[in-house]
């Protein structure tokens, strides 16, 4: 009766690493398509410093950190409007406008009824 063939052992390859207990380092990468929104002109804009600070920190650190973005600062954006331009919008948001429109259905109104 013919044997069956033997199989080989593979050997051990001189190439590879012996495992260890410890694993190896773990490999972090951000990727961004080109640097502008890190230059000064837009470095403000859309949330770009929070973009910025927060992959490098994420980078940086050993342990898992969450995203924040930072507090706007509020700019002042009061109208100030004297007597005659407050009495003005008035007028417009109370008479003239709803008055105008009324105007324009009467006359809507009445070419399509002739």
């Amino acid at each position: 009766m013919p044997q069956p063939p033997t199989i080989n052992q593979p050997e051990a390859n001189p190439l590879t690493v012996p495992s260890s207990s410890t694993p190896p380092p773990e490999t972090k990468m951000v990727v961004i398509g080109n640097s502008n929104f890190a230059t000064n002109g837009w470095f403000s804009q859309q949330l770009n410093s929070d973009l910025l600070f927060n992959s490098l920190g994420w980078l940086a650190s050993d342990e898992e950190t969450t995203l924040s973005i930072s507090p706007k600062i509020p700019t002042n954006r009061r109208l100030n409007l004297g007597e005659f331009q407050a009495g003005l919008i008035s007028w417009l948001a109370l008479f003239i406008i709803p008055f105008l429109g009324l105007t324009v259905a009467i006359v809507t109104w009445w070419k399509r009824s002739r």
